[in-house]
C-alpha cells in the first residue's frame, strides 16, 4: 500500500504541473477530475496504511468499490 501511495502521489504532482500550464479548456477540465479522483484513492490508501489494512476482504476496502465480480458461471446456476 505504501507503494501505492507514492505512486499515486507521484502521478498527483505530475498531473498538478500539467494544470499549472496553458491548456485548453476541455483538457484543463479533464485533468481536474482526474485530480479528484485521484486525491481521493491517495486518501483512501493512506487510510489503508494508517488502519493497516491489508486484507481484500476488509469491510474499509470493500466500502471503496465501485463495481464487483459476478462469475458467470455462478450466475447460470440460479
Amino acid at each position: 500500500m505504501k507503494d501505492t501511495f507514492r505512486y499515486i502521489d507521484g502521478r498527483l504532482n505530475t498531473l498538478i504541473n500539467k494544470v499549472r500550464n496553458k491548456l485548453p479548456k476541455l483538457e484543463h477540465l479533464k485533468v481536474i477530475n482526474i485530480i479528484t479522483i485521484d486525491v481521493h484513492s491517495r486518501d483512501c490508501v493512506d487510510n489503508f496504511n494508517i488502519k493497516k489494512i491489508a486484507e481484500a476482504e476488509s469491510f474499509t476496502w470493500l466500502a471503496q468499490l465501485k463495481f464487483y465480480w459476478e462469475n458467470k458461471a455462478d450466475s447460470d446456476m440460479h
